[in-house]
């Protein structure tokens, strides 16, 4: 989950991209559906929350449209 998270917001994956490379590494989304589920909200976190604020111009997915 966290090196999830880091490709969303260094790599600029898309959550489903960085969720099928857990499921390759064999992670079991039936013992832990609360991880996917933040993965896939985490762009939106990364969108709003402050103490992450210094990572936010390295992805794609949050506040893209500020950068022109």
């Amino acid at each position: 989950m966290f090196i999830a998270v880091y490709r969303i917001a260094f790599d600029r994956w898309t959550p489903e991209a960085a969720i099928q490379e857990m499921h390759a590494y064999h992670f079991k989304a039936f013992l832990h559906p609360n991880l996917t589920a933040y993965v896939r909200s985490f762009p939106q976190r990364l969108a709003r929350s402050s103490s992450l604020a210094s990572f936010r111009h390295l992805s794609s997915f949050a506040g893209e449209e500020n950068s022109n």
